[in-house]
């Protein structure tokens, strides 16, 4: 699906080196004389960042689902990793901070898949409000082989827990799109979480819309993008309550297919 290819790339952009592991590796920071420093290493495919109150710094690792054992791949299936399909789920999805320049886990365990082709979806992004820390979890759900952990929005408590906010499992099938995309993903991809005000806003990237989310988890749309799919991610907003969505445009992502979207407060594009 079109909106795991944009993770993969906001991964790289994030971090020169990916590594596929399912603990972060610590590393120390590095400066080049051409002005880019070398933040951490070693992580299992950082998406996201946020920082707290103090200036720390939180990465979301998607991680990798974990690979089939060569037992079991040759039947396709596995009872460790629960590989279906063209998936293989685990749980090796994680968040850590970046302290005095290496990675700290801070919750491990979470949610993680990837594609046989190499994609991978798990925690991909970060956002505090309130306070409190929360993830948007896209490596999990009943499409993936999960009927406990649901895609959607996970709060990320400090002790290193973890537990579900709102699932997008059963309220996007209940809640289509203008125009469904012919590739859709039944529990929805969560992109990319903001914090607005007393609620969090997350992009939704297969089907294509803006979310509004409340921390006792009740979802609503704030706009729907999903006309000619050009697959809604990064968000941004201004001090006038504005968003701005980032798109990957459409296949096969001709020059001039990507754009941004403004989206008023009143839902507007």
């Amino acid at each position: 699906m079109q909106g795991w290819r944009a993770r993969l790339g906001r991964g790289a952009l994030l971090f020169a080196a990916l590594v596929i592991t399912a603990v972060p590796l610590l590393a120390a920071a590095q400066s080049g004389s051409d002005g880019v420093s070398l933040v951490a290493s070693g992580l299992a495919y950082p998406r996201g960042v946020t920082w707290d109150a103090a200036g720390t710094m939180y990465v979301a690792l998607a991680g990798d689902g974990g690979a089939p054992s060569a037992a079991t791949a040759s039947s396709g299936t596995t009872d460790v990793e629960h590989a279906f399909g063209l998936f293989y789920a685990g749980f090796n999805g994680a968040v850590v901070t970046i302290d005095k320049g290496c990675g700290v886990p801070l919750a491990t365990g979470l949610p993680s898949e990837q594609q046989r082709d190499g994609w991978h979806q798990g925690v991909s992004s970060l956002a505090f409000l309130d306070g409190v820390l929360y993830a948007a979890e896209d490596g999990a759900g009943s499409a993936r082989g999960n009927l406990v952990n649901p895609s959607g929005v996970y709060m990320i408590d400090t002790n290193g827990g973890w537990a579900t906010v709102a699932s997008l499992d059963a309220w996007v099938p209940a809640n289509p799109v203008r125009k469904v995309p012919g590739d859709v993903d039944p529990n929805g991809e969560p992109f990319d979480l903001i914090a607005d005000g007393s609620s969090l806003v997350l992009s939704e990237s297969n089907s294509g819309q803006l979310l509004r989310v409340t921390p006792d988890g009740t979802i609503t749309r704030i706009v729907d993008l999903s006309d000619t799919h050009r697959v809604p991610t990064g968000v941004a907003r201004d001090k006038d309550g504005n968003f701005y969505v980032g798109t990957l445009g459409v296949t096969p992502y001709p020059d001039g297919s990507s754009l941004v979207f403004k989206i008023t407060p009143d839902g507007k594009a």
